[in-house]
């Protein structure tokens, strides 16, 4: 059966965020008829390459690209799926209680406060968005570097990689110095689109 791009959008909507859902099976055979990243920007980034709307690479850039080289659009925190997965889980030991699994080694009172802390945490805005005018206020050193300087991102210093960088721990975990190294090699069109081509193959 031929599938149109609002198909694709269907079966995407119900099931692209769950890994056992048959509909995310259905959406990833009907995106074979197509360019991944031309779904995914329909779907997600708002996109419509039916009605000629395309990806506007530069406003990504300035809004949903941290200058340390994270991708905001694909971020679990600002999607809202940790907070999301840490509702379920309240919910489920509320309803279920678990006392057999638990037993004396987990202290249930202080696991529901955990839970109900991230549970009742906001969803990230994005790096760019919570930007400070004030740098005392601002909790990122590294923003308020680049921004300072007027850049977009961090590898378009001449100082990069700086020792503010290598020495991050969120930096070196979640792999942003390789992230930039990549944009820099590629171009930034080219690692957004696999990006999305990566994010709808897993």
């Amino acid at each position: 059966m031929r599938c149109n791009l609002v198909t694709v959008k269907k079966f995407a909507l119900r099931g692209l965020h769950s890994r056992c859902s048959p509909a995310r099976k259905s959406f990833h055979k009907a995106a074979k008829n197509f360019n991944l990243f031309e779904v995914s920007r329909f779907v997600i980034i708002g996109s419509n390459p039916e009605k000629g709307i395309s990806v506007n690479y530069e406003r990504e850039k300035k809004y949903f690209m941290s200058y340390c080289g994270s991708y905001c659009r694909l971020c679990d925190w600002h999607t809202g799926k940790i907070k999301r997965t840490f509702i379920r889980a309240a919910g489920m030991v509320d309803e279920f209680g678990f006392a057999k699994l638990f037993r004396d080694d987990v202290d249930r009172e202080n696991l529901m406060l955990g839970l109900s802390r991230i549970t009742g945490s906001s969803i990230c805005s994005g790096c760019k968005m919570e930007i400070r005018d004030d740098p005392e206020e601002d909790r990122c050193q590294i923003r308020q570097c680049c921004a300072s300087k007027g850049y977009d991102l961090c590898s378009e210093c001449d100082d990069f990689p700086c020792e503010l960088l290598t020495s991050n721990p969120g930096v070196i975990k979640f792999g942003c110095i390789e992230n930039l190294r990549e944009i820099k090699d590629k171009g930034f069109a080219k690692w957004i689109d696999e990006q999305w081509y990566k994010y709808l193959r897993e």
